[in-house]
Parts: structure tokens; sequence; C-alpha cells
């Protein structure tokens, strides 16, 4: 562990610790491997995969910080991570989209239920809406950025969750945003973690004008994904981290009723999502195009929980609903990366159980025979038991 062979992700502070406590004090543990992880876990989001040229810059340039003296020459990374580290090579689950517990609410009487809501599944009853909502790329995102006075200071709130905003405040950073994604395709990256962290940022006077701006900055995202004009992989999955927070947030865009050419409907959108998010495209298996998967399925996921909330009259599905139910029944079949199958898990369980149009989601899933014989649950503890909770709610 010299300064020749220090590096960001593999050999670190935490690595160092691991080799002490275990190699140098003969410990039974060391460092937790939750720690250990986390460089991976990064590297695998899509911020990860757009930050990581800037943080290998500053190692190559001896800007990282360490205490070190600076100047020595002929640094170089180390080739191979240690073996204290090699499970991080593991692909991990994308942390940009964090499952959390839904505040509990009283319980309906079940005699007065549907049978999706009588049965038991906890599991599905507990999520809430996949956010992406870490803060800590704000500084990095505005120094590329290089803003104006006025618009550095109201970025730099995105990194405050307590921060209070007025609306034209909200709406110029929307403007300044779409203008940066329009126009300069060297940071659209940097523009669109900012833009996932504005869409879910709402003000004590908020008026139909800021769903307006949101739609037309979402909507601008969603034409660049389905126009296939975002081809960084990195790009396409924070794309989706955006419309993720703004369709799961408490005002989703109205797209439905935008006008002009420019329109866009949530089931395109949703179709776009289920191509994005097909295991069965070249390189599935590489780490850029799982973090892609899961982006693409929190997405569905947060739609799920829309369209099974709508409020139209009847039990019919609408065109939403079933690309939704259809494509990622079929995408479990082949999915192996278990973060994008939870996710596909919970989208059909949150059609499935829907109170109003569960019911003919499942007779739906039978008459088409999509599911044959049992459904596979796998190893792992969380995926087993969503997916046990859906072939509750199938029989």
């Amino acid at each position: 562990f010299g300064m020749q062979s220090y590096d960001f992700f593999h050999r670190n502070c935490n690595n160092f610790s691991e080799e002490a406590a275990k190699q140098g004090l003969r410990l039974q543990k060391g460092v937790p491997q939750w720690i250990l992880d986390l460089p991976q876990k990064f590297l695998n989001s899509p911020m990860g995969m757009v930050v990581r040229p800037m943080l290998e810059q500053m190692q190559i340039s001896n800007t990282a910080p360490t205490n070190v003296p600076s100047g020595g020459a002929g640094l170089t990374r180390a080739s191979q991570p240690t073996a204290s580290s090699t499970s991080a090579a593991t692909p991990v689950a994308n942390p940009w989209a964090n499952i959390s517990a839904a505040k509990s609410t009283a319980a309906a009487q079940p005699s007065s239920l549907p049978k999706q809501t009588r049965r038991a599944t906890p599991l599905l009853d507990k999520q809430t809406a996949l956010l992406s909502t870490d803060t800590g790329v704000v500084k990095i995102c505005i120094d590329r950025l290089k803003p104006d006075q006025e618009h550095n200071e109201y970025l730099s709130k995105l990194a405050d969750t307590e921060a209070s905003w007025m609306q034209k405040d909200i709406n110029s950073l929307h403007q300044y945003l779409r203008t940066v994604i329009e126009n300069d395709s060297q940071n659209i990256s940097f523009a669109l973690m900012l833009l996932r962290l504005l869409v879910l940022r709402q003000s004590s006077n908020s008026d139909v004008s800021s769903n307006e701006e949101q739609s037309q900055s979402t909507q601008l995202v969603a034409n660049l994904l389905m126009e296939d004009e975002l081809k960084s992989l990195a790009t396409r999955s924070m794309a989706w981290c955006v419309l993720s927070n703004a369709i799961g947030s408490t005002q989703p865009p109205d797209w439905e009723n935008s006008v002009g050419n420019d329109s866009i409907k949530l089931t395109q959108v949703i179709d776009q999502a289920l191509s994005d998010s097909n295991p069965t495209k070249d390189g599935a298996s590489s780490p850029k195009n799982m973090s892609l998967r899961q982006s693409a399925a929190a997405f569905l996921y947060n739609s799920a929980r829309v369209v099974s909330d709508d409020g139209n009259d009847g039990t019919e599905l609408s065109e939403g609903m079933m690309s939704i139910l259809l494509g990622c029944f079929e995408h479990l079949h082949e999915e192996t990366d278990v973060i994008s199958s939870k996710r596909h898990y919970m989208a059909v369980g949150q059609l499935l159980k829907s109170h109003k149009f569960g019911e003919t989601a499942v007779e739906l899933v039978k008459d088409l025979g999509l599911v044959d014989g049992e459904i596979s649950i796998g190893t792992n503890d969380g995926l087993a038991g969503l997916a046990k909770e859906v072939a509750v709610l199938l029989n």
C-alpha cells in the first residue's frame, strides 16, 4: 500500500484497513463487507459511470485527496484489486433508486376489499415509489456546467433536501437545464443528474405553471430516449432516473394533456422502458447494461403505481397497464439480475393487487398463459418473497 499502488476504487483506505485487521492484527473480522462494496456500487450506478472518468483523471494527474506529497514521478494505479475487495467485482444493486417502506395506514376491513387485496402480500404492500435522491454529486455537476451566479446559487440548493423553494426559482432551473440538455452535448449527463433532483422539489406555492415546466423538461428527456439521441448507456440510465423520479413524485408530469407535435404519451414511454429493460439484448451481462435495465425497471414500477391508481371508470385495463403486465412477465423469464427482477415483480404485483383492476389483470395473465407452472423464485430471499406473493395473487 504505497503511493504507486493507491487506487480510489480498489486500493483505498478501506482496503488497507481490511488487510491490516486480518493480516496484520490477525483479527477474525475486518471491515464490514458493505463498506468494501461501496466503490463498486457507486461505479455500477448511472452517476458512477458518468463521474468515473473524472475521478480516474484526478488520480492520473495526482490531484486526488491524499496525504502523500505531490510531485512523485511515475505514479500508476493498481491494475488489480486486492483479495479483500474481489467480491466488489460482482454486479451489485443500483443504489440510486432506493426502496423505502411505506408509511403505515389504517387497514380497510377485509370483507369490503377485492380478493386480491385480502390476500397476504406484505412485501408488495410496503413498497413506495423508487426515487433516486442522492445529492453527493451536485457540486461536481455544478463545477462541470459552470452556470452563472444566479443559477449556481439555485442549483446548489438541490444538495439540501430541507431547502425551501420559490416556484419562479424552480421554473428558472427547469429552463436552464433544458437549455444545457438541448445545446451542450458534452454535459447532458451532468444536467440530467441535477434534473432528477429538481423534479422532486416543490415550492410552497405550487401552481399550474410548476407542472408545465416539469412536463416540458421530462418530455424533452423522453424524446431523447425514444429518438435514440442518448448513445451512452450511462446517460440513458440517468435519463430513466429523471423520468422515474418524475412519475414517482407527488406531482407527476401531465404528459397526456400536453399540446403540440412533441406530446409524449405515457404508454409510449412505457414501451421504450420495456425495450431498455430487455435482458436478451447483446451485452446484457455488462454492468452498464444492468444499470440501464435497473433504471428502466424502476420507471416501470413507478408507472405501474400511477396507472393502477387511475381514476377512470370501469375495470378495463389501459394500454399502459397491459404493456407493463405483459412486458415485465416476458422479461422475468430471461432476467438474471436480481435488482431488475425485483422491480419487474413489484410492477406486476402492483397491477395484480389493484383494488380496481386486479381481478381483470389476473384473468388476462391466466388467459394468455404468461405463467407456465410454478413461478421461478430463485435463491435470493427478497426476490423469492416477491415471487411468492405474485404467485399468491395469481392463485
